[in-house]
């Protein structure tokens, strides 16, 4: 309970302050979500090796092109991160530019059903 900074009363009852329960809250509902893109992205890759093996053009959520480009990139990914990538940082999964005002994780894409 001490991890916690909590409090206990009289009865052995534990008092959880309100910010401290709509903290734990958030924290178990990021978790799901976590799982579920995971569990999502992880189907959507089956889908796209089984399409590849027999010949079948691969689905696609979006085509993102600009001038920073070599060529059109067709986005397969439930979730893509543009940026800028250096020598000391490749967070972002596509490069958008050298420009220091783009930053290293500029935007996130994201596909919701």
């Amino acid at each position: 309970l001490k991890e916690y900074n909590m409090e206990v009363d009289r009865n052995d009852n534990v008092k959880i302050p309100l910010w401290k329960q709509f903290l734990l809250k958030q924290k178990e509902l990021d978790l799901k979500k976590e799982k579920k893109e995971d569990d999502q992205q992880e189907y959507m890759n089956h889908v796209v090796l089984k399409r590849q093996e027999q010949g079948i053009e691969v689905p696609f959520f979006a085509v993102i092109s600009g001038p920073s480009l070599v060529k059109p990139y067709r986005m397969d990914e439930l979730k893509l991160t543009l940026g800028r990538f250096s020598s000391s940082n490749r967070k972002a999964d596509l490069h958008i530019g050298d420009d220091t005002r783009i930053s290293h994780e500029h935007c996130t894409i994201g596909y919701a059903p």
